[in-house]
C-alpha cells in the first residue's frame, strides 16, 4: 500500500467512495459508549455515523459501540482481536475525542497504548466531536477520507507514536494558520532528550490555533507530504525546520517561540564560542543560532530553555 499525497474527496461524495481509498484496510474506532448522564446519545450516534462512512469509503470497521459480541467481560479480547487485524491490514485506530479540548474516556486511553504496543504500533488518527454535539455528515466524510490518507502515510513513511488529529495532518499548512507557532529544537538519539520534546509538544500543541512542531514527530511527514523520498528527506530536512522557523518569526508578536531542549542547564555560553554541552543533539547549536538570528531571544520571552536531568556519563 502506498501514500498518495493527490488522494482528495472528489467532486461529490459518490465519487469518492467508488474509488474506495479505504479497500483492504481495518479500522478501529476508539469511542466513549455513553453519555455523561448515561445514556447513548452523541458518541454513540457519531460512532455509528463514522463506521457507515468509513465502510462506504471501502474499510471494515469494528465499533465496539455496536460489534462486540463477547460482552463486558470479553471488551478486551475483542479489542485485541480487531487491533491485531488493523496492524496486519495496514489500517488504524480512529479515535473520537471530546470537543475542541479533545478529551477521551479511561477505555479510549487502554485503546491507545494497546494500539502504541501491539504488533510494533499502528496508527492512531484522532478527530474531535464538537463541543455542541453537531458532527456534520460533510465534517465526518471530510475527516474519514484525511484519517485514511494520514494512515497510509504513515505505513509508508513511518508510525507515529502520538495520536494524529485529522486536522494536523497538513501540519505545515496548519502552523501557517496558527495564531502561534512553537518550534522545538531537540536531541534526536538522546532519549531523555526526545522524551523532553514530546512532552514540551504535549503541553503546548492545540490547534488550530497553536500548533508546537516536533522535529523528531514532524519533520518527517512533512517532508512526506511534498513526495520526497527517504532519501530527499535526510537532505531537505534544513529546509523543513527554517521554513518552520521563518513562519514562526513573522508570528512572533502574536505568542509565538522557540524551545530548546537542554541537557541539565540552559546555554552558559555564547554558542559563537561552540561551547554549549548542554545541546546534545548534532544540530542544535546551529538551530539555537538561526533561532537568535530570526531574533528569538530569552528576554523578550520569545526563546524558553527546557530542561530534562540526565546523569553525565563517566
Amino acid at each position: 500500500m502506498s501514500y498518495d499525497r493527490n488522494l482528495q474527496p472528489k467532486g461529490s461524495w459518490a465519487e469518492t467512495c467508488a474509488d474506495k481509498p479505504g479497500a483492504g484496510m481495518h479500522v478501529v474506532i476508539s469511542t466513549k459508549y455513553l453519555d455523561e448522564g448515561g445514556g447513548k446519545g452523541v458518541y454513540f450516534d457519531v460512532s455509528v455515523r463514522a463506521k457507515t462512512a468509513l465502510q462506504a469509503l471501502g474499510c471494515t470497521v469494528y465499533n465496539p459501540n455496536t460489534d462486540n459480541k463477547l460482552g463486558d467481560k470479553g471488551w478486551l479480547i475483542s479489542a485485541n482481536m480487531n487491533l491485531t487485524s488493523v496492524a496486519e491490514k495496514k489500517g488504524f485506530v480512529f479515535q473520537l475525542q471530546q470537543g475542541k479540548a479533545r478529551m477521551k474516556s479511561n477505555m479510549q486511553g487502554a485503546d491507545e497504548m494497546m494500539a502504541e504496543t501491539l504488533k510494533g504500533g499502528m496508527p492512531k488518527i484522532g478527530a474531535y466531536i464538537p463541543d455542541n454535539g453537531e458532527y456534520s455528515d460533510e465534517k465526518i466524510r471530510q475527516d474519514t477520507v484525511n484519517a485514511i490518507k494520514e494512515a497510509k502515510r504513515q505505513w509508508t513513511s513511518g508510525v507515529k507514536s502520538c495520536v494524529v488529529n485529522v486536522d494536523e495532518a497538513g501540519l505545515y499548512n496548519a502552523a501557517k494558520e496558527a495564531r502561534e507557532v512553537h518550534l522545538i529544537s531537540t536531541p534526536y538519539k538522546n532519549k531523555a532528550g526526545a522524551k523532553k520534546a514530546r512532552e514540551v509538544r504535549a503541553r503546548i500543541h492545540k490547534p488550530p490555533g497553536v500548533v508546537c512542531i516536533d522535529p523528531n514527530e514532524d519533520i518527517k511527514p512533512i517532508a512526506s507530504d511534498r513526495g520526497w523520498s527517504p532519501a530527499e528527506q535526510d537532505k531537505k530536512w534544513l529546509e523543513v525546520f527554517m521554513g518552520l522557523l521563518r513562519t514562526a518569526q513573522k508570528k512572533k508578536k502574536q505568542g509565538s517561540k522557540v524551545h530548546v531542549i537542554c541537557c541539565n542547564n540552559k546555554p552558559c555560553c555564547d554558542p559563537d564560542d561552540g561551547l554549549t554541552p548542554e545541546l546534545v543533539g548534532d544540530a542544535q547549536r546551529g538551530e539555537l543560532l538561526a533561532a537568535l538570528i530570526a531574533g528569538f531571544n530569552e528576554e523578550d520571552g520569545s526563546m524558553v530553555y527546557e530542561i530534562f536531568q540526565e546523569t553525565p556519563k563517566a
